[in-house]
């Protein structure tokens, strides 16, 4: 029996060796993902920085925009009135230089 004993106890140790060379595997892998995972959630939050640097931007420029529509509008409206203005300037000249020649006749 205490053949069988020593036999016993030798695959205990040798299964121990086995599992405390597993378990320090293992954490070497749980220290390397660690690691990963930290990586990633630094680029994910410059990732994040960068989108709403990127979403602030376009809300700028959508209002950028809407004003020079505005603006488009409003100088739109002007040249307009401005040219109704010139037309009746010049329908106002080209009665007066009329009434010159009407005068000029007489």
């Amino acid at each position: 029996m205490p053949h069988h004993y020593k036999e016993l106890a030798e695959e205990i140790d040798v299964r121990g060796t086995l599992m405390r060379g597993a378990l320090a595997g293992i954490r070497r892998e749980i220290v390397k993902l660690k690691k990963e995972k930290k990586n990633i959630e630094k680029k994910v939050n410059a990732t994040e920085g960068r989108l709403k640097l990127t979403r602030n931007e376009e809300i700028n420029s959508r209002k950028k925009l809407t004003e020079v529509a505005n603006l488009e509008t409003i100088l739109i409206e002007e040249k307009d009135e401005l040219e109704e203005r010139l037309k009746k300037v010049l329908e106002r000249a080209e009665k007066i230089r009329k009434i010159g020649e009407d005068l000029e006749e007489l």
